[in-house]
C-alpha cells in the first residue's frame, strides 16, 4: 500500500509491501514485509503531470489562435517520414482532425502535380543553405479542389548541423492568388490590345 507520513522534514510518501503467515488452523501469527520512502518519484511523477498540463494549455492556445488566423502547424520528422499536422491544418484542408496521412510519403500525394518539383525545390535549397523555406503551393482539400497555400518552415538540426526535423505552418492563400492570377491575365490582354 502507499501512504503518507509525517517526519522531522515533512510529509513523506511511504511505499510498503507486506505478507501475512498463518498457522495451521488460519490464524495470523505474522506479518513480513517492508517499506521503503518513494518520496522523490511521486514528486517527479506530479511535476510531470503539471508538466503535461502545461503543454496541453498551450497546445490549446496554440490552436485556438492558430484557428483565428487561418493558419494551420506542421512537424515533419526526417529520421520517421512521420508527419504531425495541427486541428486548424486539418481544419484548413476540410478534414476531420486525424484524417490527414501522417507518412510524409502519403501526404505529398495530395500536393499539385504541377507544383511537386517546385516544392521538392524550396525544401532541397533550405536543407542546403538554411534559408528559408517559403512556398505557395497548391493542395487537395477533403472536398477534391486544389486550393494555394502558402507554407513556410525551418529545419532543427542537431549538434552536428544535420537535419532531424523540419515544422512550420501554412496559411490559406487562394483568394489573394486568385484575384492575383485574375490581374495579371487582365494586363496581358490589354498589353495585347495596345500592340
Amino acid at each position: 500500500c502507499l501512504y503518507r507520513i509525517v517526519c522531522a522534514g515533512g510529509w513523506r510518501h511511504i511505499q510498503t509491501h507486506a505478507r501475512l503467515v498463518f498457522d495451521a488452523s488460519g490464524i495470523p501469527q505474522r506479518m513480513f514485509g517492508v517499506s521503503w520512502d518513494v518520496t522523490k518519484e511521486i514528486e517527479a511523477a506530479e511535476r510531470l503531470q503539471r508538466q503535461a498540463e502545461q503543454l496541453r494549455d498551450a497546445e490549446r492556445r496554440l490552436e485556438r489562435a492558430s484557428l483565428s488566423s487561418s493558419e494551420g502547424h506542421w512537424e515533419l520528422n526526417l529520421q520517421t517520414g512521420r508527419n504531425w499536422m495541427s486541428s486548424s491544418y486539418h481544419a484548413l484542408l476540410g478534414y476531420r482532425e486525424g484524417a490527414l496521412p501522417r507518412s510524409y510519403a502519403k501526404f505529398r500525394e495530395l500536393e499539385h502535380p504541377e507544383d511537386v518539383a517546385r516544392s521538392d525545390a524550396a525544401y532541397q535549397h533550405h536543407i542546403a543553405t538554411g534559408e528559408p523555406y517559403d512556398l505557395e503551393m497548391r493542395i487537395r482539400t477533403a472536398s477534391g479542389e486544389y486550393r494555394w497555400f502558402r507554407r513556410r518552415g525551418t529545419a532543427e538540426r542537431d549538434a552536428s548541423g544535420r537535419p532531424i526535423s523540419v515544422s512550420g505552418s501554412i496559411h490559406d492563400v487562394h483568394e489573394r492568388k486568385l484575384a492575383e492570377d485574375a490581374l495579371k491575365l487582365a494586363q496581358q490582354r490589354f498589353e495585347r490590345a495596345l500592340m
